[in-house]
């Protein structure tokens, strides 16, 4: 939200200077954090061989989704600035409606918590990729306005953070013992920067439809892989009660 103001003041700098303070801000908290999990990894040859595999390929493939998710998200939303622009839309509103979007959309984590109690994670996260994509699709399908570009900011990036949160306890589920959780930042950043490439030769071929055909290929992907790595997660669930059970 403050960014469009400090660019108004001093130019393309001011989104810089609004970084770097939220950055230095966000510094001080990590003595805050903790120096090492509660629980102690198992050796690898203390667990059930069974459980090794469908516990790593679990995760495998939803580190994968999240490869692809940030790929599809950053695909689409490095060039809303330059969509906006190519429909003929005042800067100004255009950064303004950008910026609100951003700040609904931050609600989306809560989002996340209600639907997955109401519906379930995997509905949960099969409507917010749904409204993704439609978000999308109205870009092309509706005439854009200052209103209509605005309810697509907003729309895309809540159902985003949603899924943020959806993806990001799915990978949680099947790394229980956090072994891989550092992957994820790396995924994220391999993904956004697949997805920013992809989508420049998608923009100067194709323009805006360009851009939305890599954002739609890349969240149908992960939708799959999303569905077979919750498959595997209430396969190996089930199997443990079953086991605890005989026990």
């Amino acid at each position: 939200a403050a960014v469009p103001k400090a660019t108004s003041v001093l130019g393309y700098a001011g989104a810089f200077v609004v970084l770097s303070a939220i950055s230095i801000f966000s510094a001080m908290f990590i003595v805050c954090l903790p120096r090492s999990g509660k629980s102690q990894v198992p050796r690898p040859h203390d667990m059930d061989p069974s459980q090794m595999r469908d516990a790593s390929r679990g995760t495998v493939t939803a580190l994968a989704s999240m490869f692809l998710f940030v790929a599809g998200y950053v695909a689409a939303w490095y060039f809303l600035e330059r969509v906006g622009s190519r429909s003929g839309l005042p800067q100004a509103a255009m950064l303004d409606s950008l910026a609100l979007g951003g700040l609904i959309g931050g609600l989306g984590g809560f989002v996340a918590l209600l639907l997955r109690r109401i519906l379930g994670a995997r509905q949960s996260f099969a409507l917010a990729i749904i409204i993704t994509i439609a978000s999308l699709l109205c870009l092309e399908m509706v005439k854009i306005t200052v209103l209509s570009y605005f309810l697509v900011a907003t729309s895309f990036q809540l159902s985003i953070n949603v899924n943020f949160s959806n993806v990001m306890s799915l990978i949680a589920m099947n790394d229980e013992k956090g072994r891989f959780v550092a992957m994820i930042p790396g995924l994220q950043s391999f993904g956004a920067t697949a997805g920013s490439i992809l989508a420049g030769f998608a923009f100067e071929k194709e323009g805006r439809v360009g851009v939305i055909s890599v954002s739609v290929i890349a969240f149908i992907l992960c939708a799959g892989l999303v569905l077979r790595a919750f498959q595997v997660s209430h396969a190996r669930t089930w199997a443990d009660r079953i086991t605890r059970t005989a026990v």
